[in-house]
């Protein structure tokens, strides 16, 4: 999904460079070109005509040299400094090396047993190379067929006895490379184009016996040992073509077939596959490999590629973790919006009830409404039904910003107030004077109460109106509806109503004058009730 949608594999051997296209999962040649300046410009011009396309070279070339050697097993900046120079000695000036780890020695130090590789000679590569950074084409590695067939020896499970895999390929000739306890010993390749059966048959019994002579002199082999070779089919050396090599007393040999290496390498050869070469190649576009020679400069391109890809995967996997988060906020806020519908009756029920128990507002200053609490509770237990017209003579008045109030007296037939709230402060009765137990009058003397007396309890306010306010018979008529409705409600009856102004149709009415500070200005006096039940 992210990573190109085409890739150019490239194929180097020693007289050309064979180009191959992959895409749609299909391997397609695109081109010979020669190592000379006519090639080299053909070769541009394909870059040209493949731009944006992921590049791989597979080398097999005769200046691909092996080295084996030991080192200390070190680690950090001290391994990487000792094995550059271990390369420098045995590969100097060679700028496509790198080292591999086969194992550790059994006894002293148990040293790290290394191979060590190299193309000795810069300029099968530079050429190439210079004309892919030129063309801005992401290298992702440059490969051997050498290293890559060290999997191939593993996997036949020949670790402990000597193994020769040798692979015909038409475009560079004959490769062997030589294995004990499956670890690459050397690797040689002979130049081979006659594509005789026959004389290839010939010719691959002659170079295994030459190989077999140079591993024994290197004592990579012992007398009487066999030497197994495993030879790859190609493109006319097919089984029965290689049945006709002569098994000898030091060497026997065993044919690989093309799609038994194919699915070594997890992917399938087609019967247009030349040899080995065609099968990795295919194996190198369809899962890509670990790069063998490449150095960090040859791919620069190939990073930047790999972070604009993993800029494109950051930023889809953002947005796929943003739309998938807004989703479910959404899926929440659908579910939340039902929970509070199934209990918005609930909320409306307890808003009621909080209201009607929540005292009225009032414009007075602290002390007053703390003086007023202290008053109301000293008679709350005596006179539980006041409290009850009080809290809905708040709720009335409320609802009639245009009425200012400026004074409020409740009082029992005629008695002293038993609380009156003013600007001034609030002021109540002791509890021990009230006339449900007999309490005195104004002057401090017991009241007498004949039996069968009804006693009425009065609620007299008075306040003022705005009257720069030119809306008089709507002020007048929300007055008297405060004092009717809440008469009606709370079953009492409207004892005095005084409004600031005669409003009425047949009345003239006439603009007070308002330039004077007159307390009287737009003064009313309203007074129910009812009667008293302590």
């Amino acid at each position: 999904m992210f990573g190109p949608r085409k890739k150019l594999l490239l194929l180097l051997c020693n007289d050309a460079l064979h180009a191959y296209t992959w895409q749609q999962q299909r391997l397609a040649p695109a081109g010979q070109f020669r190592n000379d300046e006519a090639g080299h410009a053909a070769f541009a011009a394909l870059l040209a005509a493949q731009q944006g396309a992921m590049c791989h070279v597979l080398l097999d070339v005769v200046e691909e040299d092996f080295a084996i050697d030991t080192a200390p097993h070190v680690a950090g900046r001290e391994r990487h400094a000792m094995l550059k120079r271990k390369l420098e000695t045995h590969f100097r000036g060679a700028r496509y090396a790198n080292y591999w780890m086969q194992g550790r020695e059994q006894g002293g130090r148990r040293d790290d047993r290394l191979l060590l590789s190299a193309i000795s000679n810069n300029a099968r590569l530079d050429p190439w190379l210079d004309r892919l950074d030129a063309a801005a084409m992401p290298l992702a590695g440059v490969h051997s067929l050498t290293l890559l067939s060290i999997t191939l020896a593993r996997h036949h499970d020949l670790s402990h006895e000597p193994v020769l895999i040798a692979s015909w390929q038409p475009e560079s000739g004959l490769r062997q490379s030589f294995y004990k306890a499956g670890e690459l010993k050397f690797s040689r390749l002979t130049p081979i184009h006659d594509a005789n059966p026959a004389l290839l048959v010939e010719r691959i019994g002659v170079e295994a016996e030459r190989t077999r002579q140079y591993a024994a002199s290197l004592r990579l082999i012992q007398r009487g040992e066999t030497m197994q070779t495993l030879v790859v089919t190609a493109d006319g050396l097919d089984e029965s073509a290689l049945s006709a090599l002569p098994a000898t007393e030091g060497v026997a040999y065993q044919a690989i077939l093309l799609d038994e290496v194919a699915q070594h390498f997890r992917t399938q050869s087609h019967a247009d596959d030349a040899g080995l070469a065609q099968v990795l190649l295919r194996a190198l576009g369809q899962h890509g490999w670990r790069n063998h020679y490449a150095p960090p400069e040859r791919r620069r391109f190939y990073r930047l590629w790999q972070a604009a890809r993993g800029l494109t995967i950051a930023t889809v996997a953002g947005t796929v973790i943003g739309l998938t988060w807004a989703g479910n906020e959404w899926l929440n806020a659908e579910a939340r919006e039902d929970d509070l519908d199934a209990v918005a009756p609930r909320i409306r029920q307890v808003q009621q009830q909080a209201l009607a128990i929540q005292p009225p507002a009032s414009e007075q200053a602290p002390h007053v409404m703390k003086a007023t609490v202290m008053a109301v509770d000293s008679l709350k237990a005596r006179w539980p039904d006041m409290f009850a017209r009080w809290a809905m003579f708040g709720r009335d008045f409320q609802a009639y910003p245009q009425l200012a109030l400026r004074s409020l007296d409740w009082s029992v037939d005629g008695q002293p107030s038993l609380i009156r709230l003013t600007e001034g402060g609030a002021t109540a009765a002791s509890p021990a004077a009230t006339p449900a137990e007999g309490g005195g009058g104004g002057d401090g003397q017991p009241a007498t109460v004949a039996p069968g007396d009804t006693l009425y309890e009065f609620l007299a306010i008075g306040g003022r109106v705005d009257l720069n306010d030119t809306r008089y018979r709507q002020t007048d008529y929300r007055l008297r509806q405060l004092a009717d409705g809440l008469a009606t409600r709370s079953r009492g009856a409207v004892a005095q109503l005084e409004p600031p102004l005669d409003a009425r149709s047949t009345s003239k009415l006439d603009r007070p004058d308002l330039s004077q500070d007159n307390a009287a200005t737009g003064a009313f006096q309203v007074e129910w009730k009812w009667e008293a039940k302590p």
